[in-house]
C-alpha cells in the first residue's frame, strides 16, 4: 500500500522535490521502508503516515539523486575528506548501508511518535537488529 499520493505531498505536506514522474516509485519505496520500519504495525493511515511517506519518498529521492550510478543501493558516503590536496574517501555501499537507514529514520521520527510504531527504532538505535536492503 502506498501511503502518501501526490495530490498529498503537493498539496498538503507542500513537498516540491519529488517530480511527478518519480513519486510512484519513491512512495512505493518510502511506503515498503515505513512498513519494514515500523514492523508492519500501521493499520491507520494519518496524516502523520502519510507525512512520514513524503519525508522518506523525498530523502530517498535526494539519496538516489546523489549516488553516481542513480540507484539508491549504490550510494556512496564521504567517510574522510582532507583540504590540503584535496583528497576523499568513500564507504562501500555496503558499509554505508547504516548512515543510510540513519538518515531515513531522521527524516521520519519527528512523524511517528507513536509508540506502537517505533518498535525497530529503539532496537535499531541500540544496535540489536541490523539493518536489510533497501
Amino acid at each position: 500500500m502506498i501511503y502518501a499520493d501526490f495530490t498529498y505531498y503537493t498539496d498538503v505536506f507542500l513537498g516540491n522535490k519529488v517530480p511527478a514522474d518519480d513519486w510512484n516509485r519513491f512512495s512505493r519505496q518510502a511506503s515498503k521502508w515505513l512498513d519494514w520500519y515500523t514492523e508492519n504495525r500501521i493499520t491507520d493511515v494519518t496524516e502523520n503516515i502519510k507525512d512520514a511517506c513524503c519525508a522518506v519518498s523525498e530523502e530517498m529521492y535526494f539519496m538516489e539523486s546523489s549516488s553516481e550510478t542513480g540507484s539508491l543501493s549504490d550510494i556512496q558516503t564521504v567517510a574522510s575528506e582532507t583540504v590540503g590536496k584535496h583528497s576523499v574517501s568513500y564507504t562501500s555501499s555496503k558499509a554505508s548501508e547504516m548512515s543510510i537507514n540513519e538518515r531515513l529514520l531522521s527524516s521520519v521520527y519527528i512523524y511517528l511518535n507513536d509508540p506502537q510504531l517505533i518498535g525497530r527504532a529503539a532496537k535499531y538505535r541500540t544496535g540489536s537488529i541490523k539493518c536489510g536492503n533497501l
